[in-house]
C-alpha cells in the first residue's frame, strides 16, 4: 500500500540522488520510518497511533528499563522471502538426505536451503573470507591459496559474511561515540570480479544485529535497537533509570519526568537508518520505522525495538520491506516459511520488593528493583510473501533456551527444548527440561503439548530435531541423550534415554538413524576431561546405543570450538568425512583440527591432524581440495593426501 507519506520519502530519495530500481522500493515509510507500515501486522498486535503513546507505553513499563536480552548470538540474520510457488521449487531443489552436508557456500547450517553468515564463504573454488576490517578473496583450485584482492571494510566487531550470486553483505556491529549508541552496519560488495571487489554501498542502522539468514537473493536482517524515549533515559545501552511520576510512584520513591515527546521529535529520538552511496558519497537518514509503524504484543515483551528488514540482493541492501515490534530478541530460528524470534522474558518485581529498596535507598532516589527471569517470548514472522514480512504471532515456553536448535518447525508446528529452574540459585534437583509444541491460532502460538521431566538437575547442552523426532542432551554428572515422539504434536512422548559420561554440545545427522555427537568425555563423578566426538545409534528410538567414541584430546585436556559454533563443523557425506577443530593443552599440544572417518554402520576413525599459522577456525571443501582458515591465514590440501 502505497501511502502519501511513502510517496514523500520516495521523493526526497529521488531529490537525494540515491534513486533508482533498488533505492525507488527500498527506504520507505509510514511516517518517515524506513519501511512500508505492515496491515498484516496492524491486525494481530496494537500498532502505536503517535509517538507520544509509544512514550507513555514505555513509561508504564518503566521498571524494564536496566532489563536487556542475554547476550545475541554470534551470527547475524537474513531470511528467505520467496514467494510459496518459488520456496517450493527450492525445497525440490535441494536433495533431502538422512545426511547433512555444507551449504553451497560451504556452511555448516541448520536447516537445508537457508544459508547462515559466517566469517568465510566458497562460490565455486572461490574462498570469501572477513577478519577485521578486511575482505579478502583467495583461489583455492590449485595447491595453494592465492590471494587475488583484499579490501578495507571500516569495520568494527561480529563480522560476518553472506554470498549470493556476484554479490556479498558484510556484517558488523560498531559504536558511534559522538551520538552514544551502537551501530549495526551492512555492506553491499561488489564480488563479480574477485581479483577487483569493491564496495557499493553501506546501510547504518541505530542498534545491534542479532541474526540473519538468506535463501536465494532474498535476505531479512534483523536489528535489535534501544529508542532514546524522550524525558525517560538516555536510552543509551547503559541506560539513566527510568524517572518515575509522582502520582504512581511507589513508598518511599519518587522522581521528575521529563519533558513531553511529540511528533515533531520522533526523527531525532527514535533508532535512525542510514544509507551512504560510496560512489556518489550521497547518504539519506531516515528513522529505522516511523512511531506510528510500530506495533507491541498483547503481552510486554521488553522496550527495544525489534526490527526485521528484508533485502534483495540482486537490486541491492536497499531495505524493499521493514516489520518493528516493540519487544526485545537474542534468539532466531528459520525455517522456508517462518522466521522465529525469542527472548527471555523479566517479570515485574512486586510491590514489597520495590517499597523495601526505596526505604533502604531514600525517598528522592527513583527505584529500579531487580526483575525474575520468566518464560520466553516467542513471535513469529510470515515470510512465505516474496518481498514482504507479517507478523503473524506471539507464544511463550516455560525457562530458557540455549540457542537457535532449540526451535525447530515441521508441517507448521514450532517445537520448542527449554530448561527451566536453576540448580545454582534454587538448590540441586531444581532444574528440570522439556520440550514444548505449538501452533499458530488467531494471532497466537498456543501450546498444543508438552513433555517434561527431561534432566532433572541438569541443563539441556545439546537439540537437534530431525523429523517427528528431537533429540536432547542434557548433563551434570552424566550424559543422558532423550529421544522424543513428536509425531503426534498434541501428545509428545520420550521414547528413550541413553546415560554415558561426559555430554555432547552438537548433534550432527550422518545417516538415517545415526547421529555424530561432538562435546567431553567425562568420568563418572562429572569431571570432562577432553574433547570427544560420539557415534549414536537412534534408529530404535526406544534404545538409542553409543557404536563408538574418537578421543579428540590426544591425551590432554582440549577444547573445540564446535561445541559452541557449529559453523566450525564439516561434514561431508560424500567422503563419510567430519572435521572438528581442536586446542589441546600442554607441551606438545594440537592447535589446529581432527579430521576422522565416520561409517555410520561401523565406527570412528582419526585420519590426519591438521596444524597451520594459527588456530584453525574453518574447514571447507572446494572441489578435490580441504581449505583450512586460520586465525594467520588460508591453507589448501589435497583430499585425497589426507
Amino acid at each position: 500500500m502505497e501511502t502519501p507519506q511513502k510517496r514523500r520519502v520516495l521523493s526526497t530519495l529521488a531529490v537525494g540522488g540515491i534513486a533508482g530500481a533498488a533505492l525507488a522500493t527500498g527506504v520507505v515509510g509510514g511516517s518517515g520510518g524506513l519501511g512500508d507500515p505492515d496491515e498484516a501486522a496492524a491486525s494481530a498486535l496494537e500498532p502505536f497511533s503517535s509517538c507520544d503513546e509509544l512514550a507513555e507505553y514505555a513509561r508504564e513499563h518503566r521498571w524494564a528499563q536496566n532489563t536487556y536480552p542475554y547476550a545475541m548470538e554470534g551470527d547475524v540474520m537474513f531470511l528467505s522471502s520467496a514467494g510459496a510457488a518459488e520456496d517450493t521449487a527450492l525445497r525440490a531443489a535441494v536433495p533431502q538426505t538422512d545426511a547433512l552436508g555444507p551449504s553451497e557456500t560451504g556452511t555448516n547450517t541448520q536447516e537445508v536451503g537457508i544459508d547462515e553468515p559466517d566469517i568465510a564463504k566458497l562460490s565455486g573454488t572461490t574462498l570469501y573470507r572477513v577478519q577485521g576490517k578486511a575482505l579478502s578473496s583467495y583461489d583455492v583450485s590449485g595447491d595453494s591459496a592465492e590471494l587475488l584482492d583484499e579490501i578495507e571494510l571500516e569495520g568494527g566487531s561480529n563480522t560476518q559474511l553472506l554470498i549470493a550470486g556476484d554479490k556479498a553483505l558484510v556484517t558488523w556491529d560498531d559504536y558511534d561515540n559522538t551520538r552514544d549508541t551502537p551501530v549495526a552496519t551492512v555492506a553491499e560488495v561488489d564480488i563479480s570480479d574477485p581479483a577487483s571487489m569493491s564496495v557499493l554501498r553501506r546501510l547504518e542502522l541505530d542498534g545491534a544485529n542479532v541474526s540473519a539468514r538468506l535463501q536465494g537473493s532474498t535476505a531479512r536482517l534483523v536489528i535489535q535497537s534501544q529508542p532514546r524515549y524522550p524525558g525517560l533515559g538516555n536510552g543509551s545501552p547503559q541506560p539513566e533509570p527510568l524517572p518515575l511520576e509522582d502520582d504512581d510512584a511507589p513508598t518511599g520513591a519518587t522522581g521528575e519526568t521529563g519533558p513531553e515527546p511529540s511528533e515533531a521529535d520522533a526523527p531525532k529520538w527514535l533508532p535512525q537508518a542510514s544509507l551512504f552511496d560510496i560512489e556518489t558519497g550521497e547518504r539519506v537518514t531516515t528513522p529505522i520505522a516511523g512511531c506510528d509503524d510500530v506495533s507491541y504484543p498483547d503481552e510486554f515483551s521488553g522496550l527495544g525495538l525489534l526490527s526485521v528488514l528484508t533485502i534483495d540482493m540482486e537490486s541491492g541492501i536497499a531495505p524493499t520491506d521493514v516489520d518493528s515490534v516493540m519487544t526485545d530478541g537474542t534468539t532466531v530460528y528459520a525455517s522456508a516459511e517462518s522466521l522465529y524470534v525469542a527472548t527471555l522474558k523479566m517479570t515485574p518485581p512486586n510491590d514489597g520488593v520495590v517499597n523495601s529498596i526505596g526505604r533502604l535507598i531514600g525517598p528522592d532516589t527513583p527505584v529500579i528493583a531487580p526483575q525474575q527471569p520468566g518464560e520466553t517470548a516467542i513471535h513469529r514472522f510470515d515470510t512465505a510473501s516474496a518481498g514482504e514480512t507479517e507478523y503473524a504471532s506471539s507464544g511463550e515456553v516455560p525457562g530458557r533456551l540455549i540457542g537457535q536448535f532449540a526451535m525447530s518447525e515441521e508441517d507448521g508446528v514450532l517445537r520448542v527444548a527449554s530448561t527451566k529452574g536453576d540448580t545454582w540459585t534454587e538448590g540441586p534437583g531444581e532444574s528440570e527440561s522439556m520440550i514444548t509444541t505449538l501452533a499458530e491460532s488467531d494471532g497466537e502460538l498456543e501450546e498444543l503439548g508438552s513433555v517434561g521431566g527431561l534432566g532433572r538437575g541438569e541443563e539441556i547442552y545439546a537439540v537437534r530435531f530431525i523429523g517427528e523426532t528431537g533429540y536432547v542432551v542434557t548433563f551434570e554428572q552424566t550424559d543422558p541423550l532423550y529421544t522424543v515422539d513428536l509425531s503426534d504434536p498434541s501428545n509428545p512422548e520420550t521414547t528413550g534415554e541413553l546415560k554415558i559420561p561426559g555430554y555432547s554440545a552438537y548433534l550432527h545427522p550422518v545417516a538415517d538413524g545415526r547421529l555424530l555427537g561432538i562435546g567431553q568425555a567425562g568420568t563418572q563423578d562429572g569431571t570432562v576431561t577432553g574433547a570427544q566426538a560420539s557415534l549414536f545409534d537412534v534408529a530404535n528410538p526406544a534404545q538409542p546405543e553409543r557404536l563408538d567414541a574418537l578421543d579428540l584430546s590426544d591425551g590432554r585436556w582440549s577444547s573445540t570450538s564446535t561445541e559452541w559454533d557449529h559453523h566450525a563443523f564439516l561434514y561431508s557425506p560424500e567422503h563419510s568425512m567430519a572435521v572438528v577443530p581442536v586446542q589441546s593443552y600442554g607441551r606438545g599440544g594440537l592447535r589446529g583440527a581432527i579430521v576422522m572417518s565416520v561409517d555410520p554402520d561401523g565406527g570412528l576413525a582419526e585420519v590426519a591432524q591438521l596444524e597451520g599459522e594459527g588456530q584453525i577456525e574453518r574447514t571447507l571443501i572446494a572441489g578435490e581440495n580441504l581449505v583450512t582458515v586460520s586465525t594467520k591465514g588460508v591453507e589448501v590440501r589435497a583430499l585425497t593426501e589426507l
